[in-house]
């Protein structure tokens, strides 16, 4: 039985694995900052407004903080698991275990991908699609409350970024959604 205090079983404990994902998501946070960024040019526009680079450092920023608190407290976790004699595994646990990997992993997958294709098909097609399958892979409720719950976060992330901070996230290659929201906006006046 492999130990979170032997060389090789230090992934076997929660902790190791924790430690794993908080460094992932700090190499992410850096990636945001390095790739959006290349140039070093302002990310403030002055008064007038924001660039497009503004919320995306923004983020980089956030997830940096929290994925340090995250490392932090896997560092902590992990230092007392190993303090503790750890009990055989069962096999019920080794299947929850699998199954946090295969979500953990699935999860980032599906972030890859959501960020590629928001660039082509724009924030407001890819989003609700993104959070239903999130929702639906973490087995929140029921497909019809993910679905409306979905909905109405992505509108509301939508009305935030679009109409209030005035962020261009239309797609490049087919966007319908974007201008008819647009257009229903104009209409109403708003």
């Amino acid at each position: 039985m492999k130990t979170p205090n032997s060389k090789a079983g230090w992934l076997s404990g929660e902790g190791g694995k924790d430690i794993l994902t908080a460094v992932g998501l700090l190499v992410f946070a850096l990636c945001g900052f390095l790739f959006l960024n290349p140039e070093s040019r302002s990310a403030f526009a002055g008064s007038d407004g924001m660039t497009w680079r503004t919320m995306p450092l923004i983020y980089a920023s956030l997830l940096a903080g929290l994925g340090a608190i995250y490392l932090w407290q896997s560092i902590r976790k992990f230092q007392a698991e190993r303090q503790q004699e750890q009990e055989p595994v069962p096999e019920q646990t080794r299947a929850e275990d699998r199954t946090i990997f295969f979500r953990r992993t699935t999860t980032i997958g599906m972030l890859l991908v959501y960020v590629a294709l928001m660039g082509e098909f724009g924030f407001a097609m890819t989003t609700p699609i993104f959070m239903f399958l999130l929702f639906r892979l973490f087995k929140r409720g029921s497909w019809q409350g993910d679905a409306l719950i979905s909905f109405i976060g992505a509108s509301l992330l939508w009305i935030l970024f679009v109409r209030i901070l005035h962020l261009n996230l239309e797609g490049d290659t087919w966007d319908p959604v974007t201008s008819f929201l647009l257009g229903s906006f104009r209409a109403l006046g708003v």
